[in-house]
């Protein structure tokens, strides 16, 4: 790129350029110099000048004051020619007090001096006509020490200062101009040497371009050009090899493009071509000579495709590159057949279009066998629907007769066989079940490779999934006596919506295979929450086992279809190595991912997701219940905590479990907590707690009072026969097997802490014949009438959840459906009504409506009136009536209550003076002695509590409190009847209720007595009186 060239001084050399620099600084440094001097002596002299005239001016009027004084005209014109050879003085007057000129001393324009003497008036109108430049310096002095008698005024030319200035900046130009000349000569002296070295590496550089040279050497001795030539002597250097290197490069491509089997030519942007390489004649059919300079577009055809022509204008306009355009038959002399054409733009290095750069691939002989490929595909995917309706019709063929054999096969295995009669229908319905399972999987793979699996998408229960596809592998388990456990995390949902057939099939082959490849141990199935979120839920389930495991290389295809680890395990185990892959497809359209992690011989880990969406309202689960929370269970199972399926569920209903591995331990365990007094209500035994049998460590622990628990469940690894009847005998109150489900242990549990008049054994097959009718929800603030009620529903065959508040009550009511709310009204923090409201307002929107009953403590008018203006259901009072109790819940189970309608029950007691009336009581609570004695248990273990507080909030005044207190002793003492208590509590209540009073104190007295006496005879019920006499 050339640059215009500079003007005038910039146009010389770098010397001269410097010596004119140099010379103009220097000049403009002597001009302010000498400015600076002209200006100080100026101002020196005008100084000394007006010093001089104002002195002279006084010195003049104090010689004029006796002549002016005196009017004496001589003497003042010879004071006045006194001063006529004062040099620099232009003139002299002399002025009256008011102003008017007496006397004048001037030069007239020849030089010479006169004086003009007269009174005022004369001497101003004779003055002479001096014109007095503006440019004067004038000084005044008053005539006259006592009195003002004038004044005399001089006026000094300053013509001396102004040739003075003159003069000093005449000499500093002279000065400054033989400076300049001599600074030229010694700066155009001093760069003749480095300016030669400058201009040597200035042609060394216009000579790189030429090629190699003599290196660059400088005859100065400033470092600076030293630099300058090495940094140019290796810039040379690197410039030959670079070049050396491209010509390398472009003979080594051009050998390559030569040599290519494929033509290959470059245009320019016209798509004139420019190159052809040698395999361009063979194809094209034309010679270099008679391609150069020709068009591309000569060579393609005479008529060129519309889409080739297409291509070469988007590439022109800068457009993609031309790539894998596929092109039938060229110029007639070309060789016929199929052709790719590839081009692509070339640029420079301001990004402008030079041209295009391309190749020719004849690809005749993949285009035939892309024909046969499809041909083949065609001829396929005919084979495959062929292959997919014989399937279809085949299975049906096959399934209908194998149905037949195995319900037939069934029958028979329910008759009265011999035992080898038994083991042959076993070995035919066995091996029945696997062929007809072969038969499902090839049919599932064929609707899967042909896409036509179905999903539905319907309302499910995910637990009762699960424990369909445990229940149809439990028996393959239990053949291998395997430990099969499933568990359903309680943070899942358990409706949701989805296919639960194809869910439950994923299941039962990830579950059936760890079956299939574990001789011993356990296989375990969880189901968790991954995450919930814009009313969906992604379930996680995982399968464990301990089998055989899967070696690192095989994990890659053990997805694949019909692949087994290795040949050896499809001989040992069968299988035709579809499940998985039918598994990994079905997961698929449930939007999730399978994956698998194991070792060899330690077992495998198989997991996978599926998101689904949450069905509205929730069903209700069985297994979700929290009336167990915080009871102590001991746990007497092998293996450690982390793997103990049991404890992870009784730990998930809020229960306070531990795990012993022996049972040594169990014995250990259970002596220091009865020792403690805190000792376990519940047992559940495992089916290997160390070398110890089970039934012999049951018989230990049942035979020592110590250390008996309530309830003793015994959950097995495989049903043997004769094992309920050592149950029975030993006193165990459920027996289950493994696999067991959740809902199965929970209720097991329930109805074992109820009273069994007829000793029966609680077993899986006696727990489907007993379901619960009514899921209730318990709202009560008090915990002995919360366990109470609770206690009494569970009783009567139906499932119950307690809260302490009204709150409570509302968000657990939104988290699950009841059937039935009792709802206690009677204390202010419980806020029942307001809880009422909130769940009827809730329900507005979700379309159902929930019975809600009161619980309160009289049955009075208002009582009904406030509740079904809350819009509840109905009351019933407290202490609750068994027989009256369950008549309500059977209206409500039989559908009598479901609107708004009334219910109500009655609270009499007896006002005798017994203590407690205990048939009454006995009556109340629906002939259930021992339901008494647990009451009066639990009821000496709070009163004094509740004393204790009755009595701080009355000494503060707090009668509200005192109020609320004295209800819940009341609701205590109801239950058993206690007339008497009842009395003295109605008394404190009715003067808590209006504000206390000097009655007050002895009523709580009363209260007090009552209340001893009443702790006193349920000592002596329970057998627990300190003052009985010891048995004989």
């Amino acid at each position: 790129m050339k640059t215009s060239r500079p003007a005038s001084f910039i146009k010389g050399s770098l010397g001269f350029r410097l010596a004119g620099l140099f010379s103009l600084i220097f000049l403009l440094l002597l001009a302010g110099f000498a400015y600076y001097t002209a200006q100080t002596q100026s101002r020196l002299i005008n100084q000394r000048l007006e010093a001089h005239a104002t002195a002279l001016a006084r010195t003049l009027a104090a010689a004029l004051e006796t002549p002016v004084a005196t009017a004496s005209s001589g003497r003042l014109e010879s004071a006045l020619l006194a001063l006529s050879g004062t040099p620099g003085l232009h003139q002299v007057e002399v002025r009256s007090p008011t102003g008017e000129p007496i006397a004048r001393l001037a030069q007239t324009s020849g030089g010479r001096w006169h004086t003009l003497i007269g009174t005022a008036g004369d001497a101003a109108g004779s003055a002479p006509a001096r014109h007095v430049d503006a440019d004067m310096l004038f000084a005044q002095a008053n005539i006259g020490s006592a009195s003002p008698l004038g004044s005399v005024r001089l006026a000094f030319d300053r013509s001396a200062a102004r040739h003075t200035d003159r003069v000093v900046r005449l000499d500093a130009l002279i000065g400054g101009a033989m400076m300049v000349l001599v600074i030229v000569a010694t700066v155009l002296a001093a760069l003749r040497r480095p300016m030669a070295d400058v201009a040597s590496a200035a042609a060394f550089a216009r000579g790189l371009t030429s090629g190699r040279q003599a290196p660059l050497e400088v005859s100065g001795t400033a470092p600076e050009l030293a630099t300058l030539a090495h940094d140019l002597n290796d810039a040379a250097d690197s410039l030959e090899r670079s070049r050396r290197a491209l010509a390398y490069s472009e003979r080594h491509y051009r050998e390559l493009v030569e040599n290519l089997a494929e033509p290959v030519f470059e245009t320019d942007s016209g798509f004139l071509v420019s190159y052809v390489n040698p395999p361009w004649s063979a194809v094209v059919g034309r010679s270099t000579g008679e391609t150069l300079g020709k068009p591309l577009t000569d060579f393609i055809a005479s008529d060129p495709p519309t889409e080739f022509m297409q291509a070469l204008d988007t590439l022109q306009r800068g457009g993609a590159d031309a790539d894998a355009l596929t092109l039938h038959g060229l110029h007639p002399r070309a060789r016929q057949g199929w052709l790719d054409l590839k081009m692509s733009p070339r640029f420079d290095e301001n990004n402008r279009l030079t041209g295009f750069s391309g190749a020719i691939s004849d690809v005749g002989v993949h285009k035939d066998t892309e024909r046969r490929l499809l041909s083949s595909i065609h001829a396929a995917e005919a084979a495959n629907r062929t292959k997919n309706a014989f399937l279809a019709n085949i299975s049906h063929e096959i399934r209908t007769p194998m149905n037949a054999i195995i319900g037939m096969t069934d029958l028979v295995l329910d008759s009265q066989l011999s035992a080898e009669q038994r083991e042959y229908l076993g070995l035919a319905r066995n091996a029945s079940e696997a062929l007809l399972g072969i038969i499902n999987n090839i049919l599932d793979f064929s609707r899967i490779e042909s896409g036509q699996v179905d999903f539905e998408q319907i309302p499910f229960s995910v637990r009762a999934c699960v424990e369909l596809a445990i229940d149809s592998v439990a028996e393959s388990a239990q053949a291998k006596d395997l430990k099969l456990s499933s568990q359903v995390d309680p943070m899942v949902p358990d409706a949701l919506i989805g296919d639960p057939h194809r869910f439950r099939q994923v299941i039962v082959n990830l579950v059936g295979n760890a079956i299939k490849f574990t001789d011993r141990g356990f296989v375990s199935l969880r189901v968790a929450r991954q995450a919930q979120e814009g009313g969906e839920v992604v379930l996680q389930v995982a399968v464990r086992d301990s089998g055989i495991g899967i070696a690192p290389e095989q994990l890659e295809r053990i997805f694949d279809p019909f692949s087994q680890a290795d040949d050896s395990v499809t001989r040992r185990f069968g299988g035709t190595g579809l499940g998985l892959t039918i598994s990994n497809e079905l997961v698929a359209r449930m939007h999730g991912s399978i994956e698998v992690s194991s070792k060899p011989a330690e077992g495998s880990l198989f997991t996978f997701t599926a998101r689904m969406p949450i069905a509205q309202p929730p069903a209700r689960s069985d297994a979700l219940d929290w009336t167990l929370e915080g009871m102590p269970a001991l746990i007497v199972t092998g293996g450690e905590r982390q793997n103990c399926p049991l404890c992870e569920l009784l730990d998930s209903w809020q229960m306070k479990s531990h795990q012993v591995d022996s049972g040594e331990a169990a014995v250990e365990t259970l002596t220091e907590a009865a020792t403690a007094g805190h000792a376990y209500p519940l047992v559940v035994l495992g089916d290997s707690p160390g070398s110890q049998d089970v039934f012999e460590l049951a018989e230990r622990v049942q035979q020592d009072p110590l250390i008996r628990p309530q309830v003793m469940i015994l959950i097995a690894g495989a049903g043997q026969r004769g094992d309920a009847a050592r149950c029975r005998a030993i006193g165990i109150a459920a027996y289950l097997t493994r696999p067991f489900e959740p809902a199965d242990v929970f209720n097991a549990i329930l109805q074992s802490f109820a009273p069994h008049p007829d000793g029966a054994l609680i077993t899986r097959h006696s727990l489907r014949e007993r379901q619960r009718n009514l899921h209730v929800l318990v709202a009560e603030d008090d915990p002995q009438m919360r366990a109470m009620t609770v206690e009494l529903l569970e009783r009567l065959g139906h499932s119950a959840h307690g809260v302490a508040t009204g709150r409570e009550a509302v968000d657990a009511s939104a988290a699950a459906r009841f059937d039935l709310i009792l709802m206690d009204t009677q204390r202010a923090a419980t806020k029942g009504l307001e809880a009422t409201a909130l769940i009827r307002k809730r329900e507005v929107h979700e379309g159902h409506h929930t019975p809600i009953i009161a619980l309160v403590g009289e049955s009075r008018a208002e009582d009904g009136e406030a509740c079904l203006a809350a819009g509840m259901n109905g009351h019933v009072g407290k202490p609750l009536r068994a027989a009256e109790f369950a008549a309500m819940l059977d209206a409500v189970a039989n559908g009598s209550i479901t609107g708004t309608r009334e219910v109500t029950g009655t609270a009499g007691h007896s006002e005798g003076q017994r203590t407690f009336a205990r048939d009454e009581a006995i009556e109340y609570l629906g002939g259930d002695t021992e339901l008494l004695a647990e009451l009066a248990t639990m009821y000496l273990e709070t009163e004094e509590q509740s004393r204790q507080k009755l009595r701080q909030s009355i000494s503060v005044g707090d009668y509200a409190a005192a109020y609320a207190t004295v209800s819940t002793i009341k609701g205590s003492v109801g239950s058993f009847a206690a007339g008497p208590a009842l009395g003295a509590a109605n008394r404190v209540e009715r003067l808590c209720r209006e504000g206390g009073g000097p009655l007050l104190e002895d009523a709580l007295r009363g209260l007090e007595q009552e209340l001893n006496r009443l702790a006193d005879a349920l000592r002596i019920e329970i057998g627990n009186d300190p003052d009985a006499p010891p048995d004989d």
